[in-house]
C-alpha cells in the first residue's frame, strides 16, 4: 500500500532498471533522470516482464520503495523501453490502473492551467480595477 504522502509528480521511468536495486540503487536512477523523491517525486520502475513494478518515493523521515508482482500474468499495459534514462509524468488515475495492471492508452491529455511565476517570484498575471489589490 502506497501511503499518502506529498506528492508533486508521478514519473514512470522508461528505461529498463536491474530490478535487483533496492533504495539506494533505485534513488541513483532517479537521480540519473533528474527526479529527486524528497522533493516530492514519485517514480514507477515497471519490470523487463512487465510482472513487477516497483515504486520509490519519500517522505522527511526516509524512503520508500514499493513493489507489486503481478501473479497470474503480466500487466496489460504496453509501452516501449528505451535506452535513456528518461521518465513521464502520469497523473494519480494512471498511476492507480497501472498498479491494477489494467489496459490504458493516454491519446490526449486535457490542458491543465497553471500560473504563470515569474523568476523573482512575483506573479505576472495582471489584474485592473477595484480587485487589483485582491488578485496581485
Amino acid at each position: 500500500m502506497i501511503p499518502p504522502v506529498p506528492r508533486q509528480r508521478i514519473w514512470l521511468a522508461q528505461h529498463r532498471v536491474d530490478f535487483r536495486k533496492q533504495h539506494g540503487g533505485l534513488l541513483a536512477e532517479a537521480y540519473k533522470m533528474g527526479l529527486d523523491p524528497f522533493s516530492g517525486d514519485m517514480i514507477i520502475f515497471v519490470g523487463r516482464s512487465r510482472r513487477m513494478i516497483k515504486v520509490l518515493y519519500a517522505d522527511p523521515t526516509g524512503l520508500f520503495v514499493t513493489a507489486k508482482l503481478f501473479t497470474l500474468e503480466t500487466m496489460k499495459t504496453k509501452f516501449k523501453f528505451i535506452s535513456e534514462p528518461l521518465a513521464k509524468d502520469i497523473t494519480a488515475a494512471e498511476l492507480s490502473l497501472l498498479i491494477e495492471g489494467s489496459r490504458y492508452t493516454i491519446e490526449k491529455r486535457v490542458a491543465v492551467y497553471t500560473k504563470p511565476i515569474d523568476p523573482k517570484g512575483i506573479s505576472t498575471r495582471t489584474c485592473s480595477g477595484p480587485y487589483a489589490r485582491v488578485m496581485g
